[in-house]
């Protein structure tokens, strides 16, 4: 019994990573918004399911099955006076999963257990992708499930720039 519950843990210990990773990215985009008076309603999983209030800012936890939970967020802000504070939402967002990917990688150069080794390993490469996927400027195609038709943060930014 013992053996399946340590070999289960990397798998279940990912599945809970990556959502508080997609999370962090999610909310990297909210924090300048409401630092300026905006607000903000972060999804994670799917835009309905159960919500969270608290002042400005919203969290939904959707309740589409656990696989959207690994790879579905959103960041959606209204009452951003400012293209300056509208930009840097924009880019915090990456930046804060360029942070994770740089405590990852630190991680990795000390962690020695195995399974622990394993979960840091997985979010590091999870992370570098989503990195990677946000930062790209491009609309995504049909096959990426919900992001289908949306644009990334990096096309996002450099449509703004251009005005």
């Amino acid at each position: 019994m013992l053996s399946v519950v340590s070999d289960a843990f990397p798998v279940l210990a990912i599945c809970l990573a990556i959502p508080v990773a997609l999370f962090l990215h999610e909310l990297g985009h909210a924090v300048p918004v409401v630092a300026t008076g905006g607000r903000a309603h972060i999804m994670i999983g799917d835009t309905e399911g159960r919500t969270v209030e608290t002042g400005p800012v919203r969290v939904t936890v959707g309740s589409n099955g656990i696989w959207s939970l690994l790879y579905f967020g959103r960041c959606r802000s209204d009452g951003i006076r400012s293209r300056t504070v509208r930009a840097i939402a924009i880019l915090a967002g990456p930046g804060t999963t360029l942070l994770v990917v740089v405590m990852t990688g630190v991680a990795l150069s000390v962690v020695q257990h195995e399974s622990v080794r394993f979960v840091v390993v997985g979010l590091f490469y999870n992370q570098v992708w989503v990195a990677f996927v946000t930062l790209v400027p491009v609309e995504y195609p049909s096959w990426f499930g919900m992001y289908a038709g949306d644009r990334s943060d990096g096309y996002r930014f450099l449509k703004l720039l251009r005005g």
